[in-house]
This record gives structure tokens, sequence and C-alpha cells, in this order.
């Protein structure tokens, strides 16, 4: 006799198509949103990150300016993290990384040109 078929999500037995995995949509969308949890955290922390790195580069860059210079340590004292770009392009000789239309290059060590980047 055959072992009956269960949902993978909520272990209820099966009825219906030999080939059927859950017993309804709420069980699969509930199964897979948890399979892809791990993942999705890790996708959105990385998108937040580049969200506030964005904003904080449009504060110091205020509403008209489209260059401005900044020290290093004040994009870090608000929790800039340079490790988070979207792209880098290069103008002018100089490597820019980008956080979406706005970016950043290495005037000095630690002196640092906020621009806004046409896309």
């Amino acid at each position: 006799m055959k072992k009956p078929r269960k949902c993978l999500n909520c272990k209820e037995p099966l009825q219906g198509r030999v080939d059927k995995k859950f017993c309804d949509d709420y069980c699969r969308n509930s199964y897979h949103n948890s399979t892809m949890r791990e993942r999705n955290n890790c996708t959105r922390n990385i998108i937040h990150t580049l969200q506030r790195n964005r904003k904080i580069m449009a504060d110091f860059l205020q509403e008209k300016s489209t260059s401005a210079k900044i020290m290093r340590e004040d994009l870090l004292n608000h929790g800039f993290h340079f490790g988070y770009f979207t792209h880098i392009t290069k103008k002018s000789g100089k490597q820019i990384y980008c956080v979406f239309d706005l970016g950043y290059y290495y005037k000095k060590e630690n002196e640092i040109m906020l621009v806004s980047v046409s896309l």
C-alpha cells in the first residue's frame, strides 16, 4: 500500500492530482516565503543600506547644489557605508562611486567630493 502524500507546508494529507505538493495556495505561498526568507532579508538589508547612503549624500548636497566637498569622517559619523554602491563610472579621469543618481570620489586621502551624476 502506498504511503499517503502530505502537504509540504502543513503536513495534511493531499487529495487530487498525483504530482500535487500543497493543499492550497496559502500553504504553497507560506512554504516558499519561509524558504526564501533568508535571501529576501539579505537583499532587503542591502537595499536599505543603499537608500541610507543616498539619503546621507543628498542631505549633504542639499537641494540646489550639484557638488559638495566633505571629509570622510563626516560621512562615517552619519552612518555612511563605503562598501555599498550601485555602480562605478569614470568622468574626467576620476573614478566615481555611485549610489543611484549621486556619487562621490576622493579628492585627497580623507577629502571626498559628492556629485550629482546624470544617468
